[in-house]
């Protein structure tokens, strides 16, 4: 490990923070924390999330089937779509599209329990 401002390898430790290491340089004095953590979901997981999601599959159901948050994947599908580093021109608002997407679904359904009335017939 190197100090990040001066590059130099004569630092010490220097307590802790949220319970992370730090440390000091001591040629510089500058203070950072120990490496940074590999936190979060591997890239190939959230590319097969936001691939999934442009294949026309809702949020909800592919956090059901990954068992991955469904805000996380709508995250997810908003950070690629902003950052233009995979190609999602055909993506539509996430929070927009779910919303369409169950009003969509509920609508099927009540019309499935509750069909149009029948006309009686045109002779009586």
């Amino acid at each position: 490990m190197k100090c990040p401002r001066c590059k130099s390898d004569y630092y010490s430790k220097n307590g802790f923070h949220n319970r992370k290491q730090k440390y000091i340089c001591k040629e510089c004095g500058r203070q950072w924390l120990g490496e940074k953590s590999d936190r979060g979901y591997p890239q190939p997981v959230r590319e097969l999330c936001v691939k999934m999601y442009c294949n026309g599959l809702e949020a909800k159901a592919i956090g059901r089937y990954t068992g991955i948050s469904y805000n996380t994947i709508i995250n997810w599908v908003k950070q690629a779509k902003s950052t233009g580093k995979m190609s999602l021109d055909m993506v539509d608002d996430p929070e927009t599209t779910e919303a369409d997407q169950s009003s969509h679904f509920i609508t099927s359904l009540y019309s499935q329990k509750n069909p149009p009335p029948r006309s009686s017939p045109s002779g009586h």
